[in-house]
C-alpha cells in the first residue's frame, strides 16, 4: 500500500496564489488515480497564520471518494495519551481531529504537521472530519502489509520553536514513546548534516536534525519539510515545495509516495501552472561569439527537459555576464533563441554585467582558456565550469 507526502505549499487565499492551490489539487488527483487515500503535509501548508482557514476546509470536504477502506488504521495515537478513533468528534481529542464532521466518509485524509510558518494550527480551525492536525508528537500506524511483515509506523513531529528534532525524540524516548522498527520519522526542519543552498524565503536554521540523531534512534526513513528544494541524503528525503513560490524555486516540482510494503520512496512530478528557471550565461568575445551563445542556450534548454506541453508554462530569468563585441546584437540573438519561452514578470535578459571588448590577441588567449576548461573532468562542486570561466575572463580581459 502507499501514502503520499508533501510539504511547504504555503497557501494564501485562492485569488492571491491560485497556482499553489492547483498544485495540491493535482497531488490529490494523482493520489486518486493510484488509489491512495492518505496525504501527510510535513509543515508550512499555509504561508502564514490567519483568522480564516475556510478555503482549505471546503477543499477537503469537496474531494470525492477514492475507495471504501482507509489504509491507515482508524486510530491515531497521540503521545500525550489521547487515543482517538477517527469517527469521534473533535471534542476531547483536540490533538488530532478537525471539528464538525464526524466521519471521513472515505475521503482523502489530510494529516497536517504545523511548520514554522503556521506553528499555531489547531484542530478547532477546521470543520472537515478528514483533516487531522498534529499538535504534539504522534504515531500513526498502517495496516499490516501484503508480505505479512509488521505494520509501518509514522512518527509525526510538529514544529517547535527553539527545539531540535533530536531533543523532541529524546524526550519521547524517555517516556518509551518511540515506535519500534520499522518506523518513519516525519517532521519540519533542517537536516544539518546535508549541504544546504541559501534560500531567501527561509533564512536561518529551524528545528535541526543531525546525522547522529538518525544513527542513534535509527528510523528506517526520514521525511522532512522546510527546505523547498527536493533532495535525498541517505535516509533523509525532502519532497520540496510542490509549486515554485518564486523564480528562485526552479525546475519541475514533486511530491513523494511511500510504498509501505517495501519502504520504497517514489518521486512524482506535480503538474504546476508555472515552471521557473533562473539561469546565468557567460558570453565570450570570440570570433564565433554569437554561435557560441546560441549553442549555450540550446544546451540550457535541453537541460530543462521540457516536454512540449510544458513550454508555455516556463518562466525564465536570465543573467548574462562576460564580454562581447556588440551588446545590441547579443541581446537580439538571445531574444531570438528564447522566442518560444516567456520571461518571468515580463523581464528582459539582464546584460548589465556584459562589458564591451575588442582585442584580437587576448581574445585568442581566452578561446584557448575556454577550450581547456571544457576538457576538465569536473563535478560542478564547489564551483561550476562557468564560474571558473568567468574568473578567467576577468583575469585575461580586464582593462590594464
Amino acid at each position: 500500500m502507499k501514502i503520499a507526502i508533501t510539504a511547504d505549499i504555503h497557501l494564501k487565499k485562492k485569488n492571491e496564489t491560485p497556482e499553489r492551490w492547483n498544485a495540491i489539487y493535482n497531488i490529490v488527483q494523482q493520489m486518486r488515480s493510484e488509489n491512495i487515500d492518505t496525504l501527510i503535509i510535513a509543515g508550512d501548508l499555509f504561508d502564514k497564520e490567519t483568522q480564516n482557514y475556510s478555503e482549505f476546509d471546503e477543499f477537503c470536504k469537496k474531494e470525492s471518494y477514492i475507495h471504501s477502506t482507509n489504509y491507515l488504521n482508524n486510530k491515531t495515537k497521540s503521545i500525550n495519551n489521547q487515543d482517538s478513533e477517527d469517527n469521534k468528534s473533535s471534542k476531547g481529542n483536540e490533538n488530532q481531529n478537525g471539528g464538525g464532521e464526524n466521519s471521513t466518509n472515505g475521503r482523502i485524509k489530510f494529516y497536517i504537521i504545523p511548520g514554522n510558518h503556521d506553528p499555531s494550527l489547531r484542530p478547532g480551525f477546521f470543520t472537515s472530519g478528514n483533516i487531522k492536525v498534529i499538535t504534539s508528537p504522534s504515531v500513526i500506524t498502517s495496516s499490516a502489509n501484503h508480505s505479512g511483515k509488521n505494520a509501518i509506523k509514522f512518527f509525526l513531529i510538529p514544529y517547535t520553536p527553539a527545539k531540535s528534532i533530536g531533543e523532541v525524540i529524546a524526550e519521547e524516548k524517555e517516556k518509551n514513546n518511540i515506535p519500534s522498527n520499522p518506523w518513519i520519522l516525519v517532521g519540519h526542519g533542517d537536516y544539518i548534516a546535508g549541504l544546504r543552498e541559501p534560500n531567501p524565503y527561509e533564512p536561518g536554521i529551524y528545528m535541526p536534525l543531525t546525522r547522529n540523531d538518525i544513527d542513534y534512534y535509527n528510523p528506517d526513513r526520514v521525511i522532512l519539510g522546510h527546505i523547498h528544494k527536493k533532495m535525498s541524503l541517505g535516509k533523509v528525503y525532502y519532497p520540496g515545495s510542490p509549486c515554485g513560490l518564486d523564480i528562485n524555486e526552479t525546475g519541475k516540482r514533486s511530491f513523494l509516495i511511500i510504498d509501505t510494503d517495501t519502504l520504497e520512496i517514489i518521486e512524482k512530478n506535480v503538474k504546476t501552472d508555472y515552471i521557473f528557471f533562473n539561469e546565468t550565461l557567460i558570453v565570450l568575445p570570440t570570433t564565433n561569439e554569437f554561435d557560441y551563445i546560441k549553442e549555450k542556450i540550446s544546451k540550457m534548454i535541453k537541460k530543462w527537459e521540457a516536454e512540449e506541453e510544458n513550454i508555455q508554462k516556463i518562466r525564465i530569468r536570465l543573467k548574462v555576464k562576460g564580454f562581447t563585441s556588440d551588446r545590441n546584437k547579443l541581446f537580439n540573438v538571445i531574444k531570438e533563441s528564447l522566442k518560444n519561452f516567456s520571461f518571468y514578470n515580463n523581464e528582459e535578459p539582464d546584460l548589465t554585467e556584459v562589458l564591451l571588448f575588442s582585442d584580437p590577441e587576448r581574445i585568442t588567449i581566452i578561446e584557448k582558456v575556454r577550450d581547456q576548461i571544457e576538457k576538465l573532468e569536473w563535478n560542478e562542486e564547489p564551483a561550476t565550469k562557468d564560474d571558473i570561466l568567468e574568473k578567467a575572463l576577468h583575469l585575461v580581459l580586464r582593462e590594464i
